[in-house]
């Protein structure tokens, strides 16, 4: 908690009493508005504070914890484990071998339709299909390569699942919106999974943190 009469409070916001401007509640919030601050990068009042912690070093920011979308039921641990069993799956699976490279991540179904949408070699009818497929607010992508596919320049992966990260069934594979193999696609229509007459071709790494 800052306290108003601190002086490092009162280098950083001028020697003048907050109270009446901002309300009681200020100082408390105050470490809140700064991280606000640093995340939008904006306004001379952050420069100030940035000026004044780098020069003093009397405070860094190590790492900032961000509450995610409420809804989000489906845990990261639990996710990996239902990728790694969809992929062993007789129906929904496929045989990567042993010698793949897996990378899964949480994104927001916009932003992955958005990567789906620019990729300009992937199958039309394919591309219309997962633009057209009903997802939750936020999903988890996964995506499977060959070792010399991922340290390519192109980055083009063999397969693609998608899980709808709002499942709240934790051991279910219910949660399997869309698998993208070389062979053949899957997805959920009408809560039931169909094979898509398609296959997987040039669908390249989508960096979710862009």
């Amino acid at each position: 908690m800052f306290n108003k009469d601190n002086s490092h409070f009162i280098e950083i916001m001028g020697n003048y009493d907050v109270v009446p401007v901002f309300g009681e509640k200020f100082p408390n919030v105050f470490p809140c508005m700064l991280i606000i601050l640093v995340l939008l990068n904006l306004c001379n009042f952050y420069k100030r504070i940035y000026n004044y912690l780098i020069d003093s070093k009397t405070y860094f920011i190590d790492s900032i914890i961000v509450p995610l979308y409420p809804k989000i039921y489906l845990e990261a641990v639990v996710a990996k484990e239902l990728f790694l069993q969809i992929i062993k799956d007789d129906k929904v699976g496929y045989d990567f071998s042993n010698n793949f490279v897996f990378r899964y991540f949480l994104a927001s179904s916009r932003s992955f339709k958005n990567h789906v949408s620019k990729l300009d070699k992937i199958d039309k009818e394919l591309k219309v299909s997962i633009l057209s497929l009903k997802m939750p607010k936020f999903v988890w992508c996964s995506e499977f390569y060959t070792k010399e596919g991922y340290t390519s320049a192109d980055k083009i992966a063999l397969g693609v699942v998608i899980l709808d990260a709002t499942e709240a069934n934790r051991e279910s594979i219910d949660a399997l919106i869309f698998a993208g193999y070389p062979d053949r696609c899957i997805s959920m229509i009408e809560n039931n999974f169909a094979s898509l007459r398609h296959k997987l071709e040039y669908y390249t790494y989508f960096s979710n943190l862009k």
